[in-house]
């Protein structure tokens, strides 16, 4: 407790430390005297050095108060300490002393003040020398606050550091936390010992406000813990089991069918609090008391119990029991699977080995990206629709009221056209087929300007094949394949972006693409 509290203001100075009336002022040798082991700052007596240098100068001013000797010829320093340190270090070999006697209770009690009154004392050596006075002299926190000259919370507070564990006490003791954070720490003192460390190394190791936060996330569970202990008690006192968690599944357990609770087993409390499996658990967020039956088993039509599962739970439970065994035969039938995977995997090893023609190799990778939306699920009818286009193939026409599965808006199996055309061609249709859908893909880049800046790189590449082919390019395709790349293409995209654009749908893809294109037979 720093200079300047109430104990300090309460008490300038210390008169039983000053000599009194008929007292003689002796000099005692320096090695005829120790400190005494109940001090209250203990071996912490400070910087000494003034005092040192000062006693050099002009000697001891003020003599120390002494017991009287033991029979060993001892004297215990009842007050001075600082002196006599000081003396020793100044290098006397004898100090001018009052030998006066103490009772335990009075030296400690006078002790007290004069460390308050004359210098800052260390908070725990505060602490344990208030809790001498009540532990060996009974004193009540009030007495020892009306003796002392503070007040009984200041009191009570120093005496609650002594609970702190060890690594709060070490914190504060190196002024890694104030006393006041100490002081809170002391509000964790009733937890259990190993959630108290966790709390206490989580605040130890936050820093600023988070310490507030996690000093008073640890106050409301302890709170709720003890909230809950009370609960538990009380649920005992009236009789009925406490249950710490109910196990639903792959157990007898079940809740009581309770308003406001939706996991009722379909028996009432009141039709279950006098069976011998009655129970309660308790919420550990409301602090619900919630009732189970402890075996569900003895309400069933063939369970001893008089009370009985009412119908709709018996089918239920008959319910789930058929799912519990249908997941069983699917989970076998999946394991079934499994093994048909490996072989399966161990076949396509061995066909691999052999040498597929390109177009057998073709033709998968057709029927893949038609089934999987290669080109993107949204555009693959388009793309197909323009394919069939490109190789001259007239679609079927879907009947009134025939729900297509890929619909590309003007009413034919477009799809459907291209599979068989894949189906019943020869060896060259794979190949022909192919290129055809990659060709409608590449066209699809042409819809709209945000198309084109979007695909740039793409549709570069593309008139390039063109050209290669044997296409002449238009003026207006030299000048799109001559455009800046990358960088510029990409600012482009996001003014678009910004403006608000809307980007043409893929249908538009069919107006785009010419229809004067000679199919192959």
């Amino acid at each position: 407790m720093a200079k300047g509290t109430s104990i300090a203001k309460a008490y300038k100075g210390n008169d039983e430390a000053a000599p009194q009336t008929g007292e003689v002022v002796q000099q005692i040798p320096v090695s005829q005297i120790v400190p005494c082991p109940t001090n209250p700052r203990g071996e912490d007596l400070g910087d000494i050095s003034g005092i040192a240098a000062s006693i050099r100068s002009v000697g001891v001013e003020q003599p120390l108060i002494l017991q009287p000797a033991d029979t060993a010829g001892i004297h215990v320093i009842a007050f001075g300490h600082r002196r006599f340190a000081g003396a020793k270090e100044a290098g006397l070999e004898t100090v001018p002393a009052i030998v006066r006697a103490y009772t335990p209770e009075k030296l400690l009690k006078a002790q007290i003040i004069e460390n308050f009154a004359r210098a800052d004392l260390d908070e725990l050596a505060e602490a344990k020398a208030f809790q001498r006075l009540v532990k060996e002299f009974r004193y009540s926190q009030r007495k020892v606050a009306e003796e002392i000259g503070c007040t009984q919370a200041q009191v009570s507070r120093r005496i609650a550091l002594l609970k702190l564990d060890k690594a709060a006490l070490d914190a504060l003791s190196e002024r890694k936390i104030t006393i006041h954070e100490a002081v809170d720490l002391t509000k964790l003192a009733e937890m259990p010992a190993a959630q108290r460390k966790k709390a206490v190394k989580e605040f130890l190791g936050s820093g600023g406000h988070n310490r507030r936060w996690v000093l008073e996330r640890h106050l409301r569970t302890e709170k709720d813990r003890k909230t809950k202990e009370e609960l538990i008690d009380k649920l005992e006192g009236e009789g009925i089991s406490y249950i710490a968690k109910v196990e639903q599944y792959d157990t007898n357990e079940r809740y009581l069918g309770q308003e406001g609770w939706g996991q009722g087993c379909g028996i009432t409390v009141e039709e279950h609090e006098n069976e011998p499996c009655h129970a309660a658990t308790i919420s550990d967020h409301s602090h619900r008391r919630l009732y189970v039956c402890l075996d569900i088993t003895r309400h069933a039509p063939e369970g001893d119990s008089a009370v009985k599962l009412p119908d709709v739970e018996l089918e239920r439970r008959a319910a789930q029991e058929a799912r519990s065994q249908r997941e069983a035969a699917e989970e076998a039938f999946e394991e079934t699977l499994l093994e048909a995977r490996r072989e399966r995997a161990l076949y396509l090893q061995s066909l691999l080995g052999e040498r597929p023609s390109a177009a057998e190799a073709l033709e998968r990778v057709l029927v893949h990206i038609l089934d999987q939306g290669g080109f993107g699920s949204h555009q693959t009818s388009s793309h197909v629709h323009v394919a069939c286009m490109m190789l001259g193939l007239k679609p079927r026409e879907f009947e009134k009221d025939e729900l297509p599965s890929y619909y590309s808006g003007d009413g034919k199996d477009w799809m459907g056209t291209f599979r068989q055309y894949l189906s019943d061609g020869g060896s060259h249709v794979p190949a022909r087929a192919a290129l055809a859908l990659a060709l409608a893909a590449n066209e699809a880049g042409f819809t709209s300007k945000w198309d084109r800046d979007r695909r740039m790189g793409q549709l570069v590449e593309y008139l390039g094949y063109l050209e290669r082919k044997g296409y002449k390019l238009s003026d207006a395709e030299k000048q799109l394949v001559a455009q800046p790349a990358a960088v510029e293409v990409q600012e482009n995209v996001e003014a678009l972006a910004d403006a608000g654009e809307e980007v043409a749908q893929d249908d538009e893809l069919v107006d785009s693409v010419p229809v004067a294109v000679t199919a192959a037979s």
